[in-house]
């Protein structure tokens, strides 16, 4: 039996449902996701992107104070004034910088989790950027 890819667009057409295959599984795959410790953040870049989910939901608080935050995160990587941004964000005049594996989030060449603070430097908010 001979089958034949190349005519009529056959080849595109399989290798089109082989994309379709390998992007619907990297979509269904589960996260794999680890609880947040904070010698292990502070020690291995390569695994903080595990940890984000109960990060945020168990251990930032809105109010936290700066200090606490870097007890508990270590030294960011960079800290930046937000309102030397084109756009400020309302409420925010810190951002703590922390650097994430921008291979495993997809990124093309950075990813941090950035970490909002106010004026008196409490804790508002954070989120993940990457470029």
């Amino acid at each position: 039996m001979h089958l034949k890819l190349c005519g009529h667009g056959g080849l595109l057409r399989v290798l089109m449902v082989l994309s379709l295959g390998v992007a619907a599984y990297g979509c269904s795959r589960p996260k794999e996701s680890l609880p947040f410790q904070s010698t292990l953040w502070q020690q291995r870049v390569g695994v903080r992107h595990k940890m984000l989910d109960d990060l945020k939901e168990n251990h930032l608080t809105v109010g936290m104070p700066r200090e606490s935050i870097i007890g508990l995160l270590g030294d960011p990587d960079k800290e930046l004034d937000a309102t030397e941004f084109d756009r400020p964000i309302p409420g925010v005049k810190w951002h703590l910088y922390y650097t994430l594996d921008y291979r495993e989030l997809g990124a093309f060449d950075c990813a941090y989790f950035v970490v909002d603070l106010s004026e008196d430097k409490k804790y508002v908010g954070a989120a993940v950027f990457t470029n």
